[in-house]
């Protein structure tokens, strides 16, 4: 449009230069277009709207005849009058008649004041304007060899999405199988697992020994004072089957107290406790010849118990289970029977009915000391079994964890791909203009820095406001509008006590993508330019070429001489 302009220009400037001399000669401000109407050979001029017919000397007479104002075009007389500059070398201008004789130099050549009061500088600005469109055109050119690379890469770009797509569905459906079966072994060793927890607990409780009778504990704190038994005598003298045993002997056992006990492992416990109530058990010989020592003092006790005939226990009231029930009790946790509490046959006792018969604190420790060797003496194969189940749940624990971490490899391998698909899908569905030339702008983004601020477009996605990297979103991605050269976006932040933050984009022209002329004309309503090769055109390069035609022809005429006010 632009072209056809200047081209009309260039027509009547050369028409304005080439017509003959006639009755027009020397009006002034007269439009090159209308000049034959103002040629009046029978001295009458009429009016354009037809109005009145007045003698041609009363034209730019300074008395507004015509109330088109035709008849006054180079005086301020009529309000709607229109003078014509001529701007030979630049472009032609049409003023309102009240811009004439103001003192002012509206026109490059000065046409518009009396002659003399203004210089002619159209072949300057000529020369300016021609070389503003050149700037331009090169741009534009630029610009659309740019935007036929962008339509051939939106081709192998749409080919490239379809090909990553296909990729993507087939290794989805193979990666959420291999996950799924990964998923299942996992599952699966994880029953293992527990099954084998369960089973571990349970045999360690089993071989575990029990931990010291409460009523050894209690014993342990009596005092004379809290009950009318004599803390020195327990029971009988047994001679060389059972050993004498006090209250004194249980809350002194190698000097340790129940929390020291508690602490020991099994097989110190089991090493004491058979130093102590198996005679002959220990090789240490200092430990054997303390117990002697040891064992002294217990005769006395032994013998007191004897003669002390207030005492609340008789000698037939206390069990005292032998060395021989002892070993036989150990020898039923050997057995293949799993209930390590079955009587052992031909003897009178047992754990079972240590426990069963009320014999107070010692009778108590006897029982559980008579447990406690059963146990760590008894089932050797039930030992090794705990340890094979241990091995086993070890291994098993790491094929699990070594399943768990392969799934969740595979798992987010799986959700990985269907992000992207969907993503691909997204794009593959979304409208690119003609020839889908703007794709080229996805995933890219364009930032300006304006003040404080950077603005951040990124088409197809978002707008940013950002101050030190952190900012405000001034809208999501939208759509063009429906002439094509805006991109909208909406439903940004919310202002306070406002609407959400919106732009409206313009695109035009340019060798590179370019964001410029940010601004809020309404409150949190943003505009903004870009300039991208994507909105070139080869009808705007058409018309600049044209325009560029034009402008140098009229430079040309006024290189020449050719003057239209010289001609008037």
């Amino acid at each position: 449009m632009a072209a056809c302009k200047e081209v009309i220009i260039l027509i009547i400037a050369l028409l304005a230069a080439a017509l003959p001399c006639s009755a027009a000669k020397g009006i002034r401000g007269i439009d090159p277009m209308y000049k034959l109407k103002y040629d009046a050979p029978d001295g009458k001029f009429s009016c354009f709207d037809g109005s009145e017919t007045i003698p041609a000397s009363h034209i730019n007479d300074a008395f507004c005849d015509c109330l088109d104002g035709s008849d006054e075009p180079g005086t301020s007389a009529c309000p709607n009058g229109k003078f014509y500059c001529a701007n030979i070398g630049s472009e032609p201008l049409r003023l309102n008649s009240s811009f004439v004789d103001d003192a002012v130099c509206d026109c490059c050549d000065g046409s518009d004041e009396p002659q003399g009061r203004c210089q002619n500088h159209c072949k300057e600005a000529g020369a300016a304007a021609l070389a503003a469109l050149q700037a331009e055109l090169a741009a534009f050119e630029a610009g659309y060899n740019a935007r036929t690379r962008y339509v051939k890469a939106a081709e192998d770009l749409r080919r490239n999405w379809t090909h990553r797509l296909s990729e993507i569905n087939q290794e989805y459906s193979t990666s959420e199988i291999k996950s799924n079966e990964l998923g299942a072994e996992r599952d699966h060793l994880k029953k293992q697992l527990d099954a084998l927890e369960a089973k571990k607990t349970k045999m360690e409780a089993a071989l575990t020994p029990p931990s010291v009778p409460s009523a050894v504990n209690a014993s342990i704190e009596i005092t004379e004072d809290q009950q009318d038994v004599n803390p020195d005598l327990v029971f009988d003298n047994n001679d060389n089957k059972v050993d004498a045993v006090t209250a004194h002997d249980a809350a002194h056992v190698d000097g340790t107290d129940d929390q020291t006990i508690a602490q020991e492992s099994a097989e110190d416990i089991a090493k004491r406790v058979a130093s102590q109530w198996v005679p002959g058990s220990s090789d240490d010989k200092a430990a054997a010849e303390e117990q002697e020592q040891e064992q002294e003092p217990e005769e006395d006790y032994i013998e007191e118990a004897s003669s002390d005939t207030d005492s609340e226990f008789d000698q037939g009231d206390v069990y005292e289970p032998s060395l021989d029930a002892l070993a036989s009790t150990a020898a039923a946790y050997n057995s293949d029977s799993d209930d390590v509490s079955a009587p052992v046959q031909g003897e009178e006792s047992n754990t079972s009915e240590l426990r069963e018969f009320d014999l107070g604190a010692v009778g108590t420790f006897k029982a559980w000391i008579a447990e406690t060797l059963a146990r760590l003496l008894g089932k050797p194969a039930d030992a090794a079994e705990l340890q094979r189940v241990r091995a086993t749940v070890d291994a098993i624990r790491s094929r699990h964890d070594a399943a768990n971490n392969a799934f969740e490899i595979a798992a987010a391998g799986v959700y990985a791909l269907k992000t992207e698909r969907e993503g691909l899908e997204a794009k593959m569905n979304r409208s690119y203009g003609p020839d889908d030339v703007y794709a080229q702008l996805v995933d890219r983004c364009v930032e300006a820095h304006v003040d404080k601020y950077v603005y951040k477009v990124c088409p197809f996605h978002q707008v940013e406001q950002l101050e030190d990297g952190h900012g405000s979103r001034l809208g999501s991605w939208k759509g063009f509008d429906d002439s094509g050269e805006y991109m909208l976006f909406d439903n940004g932040d919310v202002c306070w006590q406002g609407p959400n933050r919106s732009m409206t984009l313009r695109i035009r022209c340019g060798a590179t993508e370019t964001l410029t002329k940010v601004a809020e004309p309404s409150r949190c309503e943003y505009t903004a330019e870009m300039t991208t090769p994507a909105a070139c055109s080869g009808d705007r390069v058409t018309e600049l070429r044209a325009a560029i035609t034009a402008k140098q022809a009229l430079l040309d005429v006024a290189n020449n001489g050719a003057s239209v006010k010289d001609e008037l």
